[in-house]
């Protein structure tokens, strides 16, 4: 059959043949595409335009602030409370009644704490100088009582008015292992204690007397206070030492320990003491605290009728005469500190920095005790 629109038959005509209608001609496939060659290093990706993020909005960055340094000053004015705190906590470890209106101290923490926004150093060209500027800020600068805190005070002039921090402290019990370092921490210990005794023999020589009349005690000075004082208990004193060193002449040894605790018992009931009943309280005292080394009173013989008797530790050997042989030993004298003839009590002899050297060499010494 014909078909009216110029097809040769209906059936390929799509306007005579309705199912012709919704059939999809497919298009014509593309021709192949040749890969272009791969570069031997990894291509830069191009990101389109359209994908980038947007911009963010520009922003001025905070002004980072300045760091300035403390001044000088500053500085000092800050430490200067810490070190006046620490100095505070120093004393109450020392002393665990500690009192700061009624303290031998009292007078230095004055001065310090008006010092405090800023701290000046003590005046002296070392440590012990500075010792002795700071002990003039006390009321007394020979308080019998100020001994105890030297260690302490030692401390605070080695920082104050620095920026250094105050030094860390150890209190504790000594541990008694007949180390040297912990007998001479005890013997420390009792000669702070033993501050307040009042050498008697203020008349030995003309030196001793002038330092006697120039230590100040009391309101006065050590050589009229033992005139005025000692001549009602010395007949006691004397009686206990001549007993006790008679009874070992009898037996033919040296004083025991038993005989060196009844003169230390006798010179800490009256507050009085001569070179040798001094010599006897620290060692009497020092076994009594736990001091494990050897201990000795010697003494040194100047003239028939003169001497002086010191208290020697840890000394090794037998040859008295020869102070070569004696070791690490170290010495310890109450008698010319207490009169305020030297600056301590305590003399390393191994490091022969001790003025007993020579005099040991060149005397007779004799021994005493040996505990």
């Amino acid at each position: 059959m014909a078909c009216p629109h110029g097809k040769p038959s209906w059936m390929v005509c799509p306007k005579c043949n309705p199912q012709l209608r919704n059939i999809m001609i497919p298009a014509a496939p593309m021709p192949p595409t040749t890969p272009s060659p791969t570069p031997a290093t990894t291509p830069t990706r191009i990101v389109s335009p359209r994908r980038l993020p947007p911009a963010l909005p520009q922003t001025r960055l905070p002004a980072q602030p300045r760091v300035v340094k403390p001044a000088v000053a500053v500085v000092r004015g800050r430490m200067g409370r810490q070190h006046f705190q620490a100095f505070l906590g120093d004393l109450e470890k020392i002393n665990n009644k500690f009192t700061r209106s009624r303290s031998s101290v009292a007078g230095l923490l004055d001065f310090l704490e008006k010092q405090i926004a800023s701290p000046t150093p003590f005046a002296g060209q070392n440590e012990h100088a500075k010792v002795l500027t700071a002990l003039g800020k006390c009321q007394n600068p020979n308080d019998a009582r100020l001994i105890k805190y030297h260690d302490a005070i030692k401390r605070m002039v080695g920082v104050w008015g620095t920026d250094r921090s105050y030094p860390s402290i150890h209190v504790a019990s000594v541990i008694v292992t007949g180390n040297r370092d912990s007998d001479i921490e005890i013997a420390r210990q009792v000669c702070e204690l033993l501050g307040d005794i009042r050498i008697a023999d203020v008349d030995f020589s003309e030196n001793v007397i002038e330092h006697a009349k120039r230590k100040l005690i009391d309101g006065g000075n050590l050589y009229d206070f033992v005139h005025a004082n000692y001549p009602a208990v010395q007949q006691q004193l004397e009686m206990v030492m001549t007993t006790e060193k008679a009874n070992a002449k009898v037996h033919k040894t040296l004083l025991p320990l038993s005989s060196l605790g009844k003169i230390a018992d006798s010179v800490k009931k009256y507050k009085f003491a001569v070179c040798e009943s001094i010599a006897a309280t620290v060692i009497s005292d020092c076994k009594k605290k736990g001091f494990a080394g050897r201990l000795e009173w010697i003494g040194i013989v100047y003239t028939a009728i003169t001497g002086h008797s010191i208290v020697v530790a840890h000394r090794q050997g037998n040859n008295l005469a020869d102070i070569r042989t004696w070791g690490n030993y170290f010495i310890i004298d109450m008698w010319y500190y207490n009169l305020g003839m030297k600056d301590r009590y305590l003399w390393d002899g191994a490091a022969r920095d001790s003025y007993y050297a020579s005099e040991i060499t060149r005397c007779k010494v004799i021994q005493m005790a040996d505990v």
